[in-house]
């Protein structure tokens, strides 16, 4: 999880815009999460007043990533370390 946290996020810490593409480039998003979801998911895992977050709190929010999907931690941390990185495109 630190391995994609470190390729998605900068300096040990990653904002909302890197959490909403590491959940786009793994094909995290479906119909029962969703580019909204991502965002309320960032705004829980954060503290109160910051614009990133730490590897603990990414971690929390992969959790609440399997919990609105209804699979297992393992799952979604599964298909973000077959995803290997951040996709670019062009």
């Amino acid at each position: 999880v630190k391995g994609v946290f470190n390729s998605f996020g900068t300096g040990g810490e990653m904002d909302g815009k890197a959490f909403v593409k590491m959940a786009k480039d793994a094909k995290l998003l479906d119909k029962t999460v969703g580019n909204a979801d991502m965002d309320l998911i960032f705004a829980k895992i954060k503290p109160k007043g910051e614009r990133k977050v730490t590897v603990e709190q990414f971690d929390d929010g992969l959790r609440e990533i399997a919990a609105r999907k209804g699979v297992e931690y393992d799952v979604v941390v599964d298909t973000l370390v077959r995803c290997g990185g951040p996709q670019f495109v062009g």
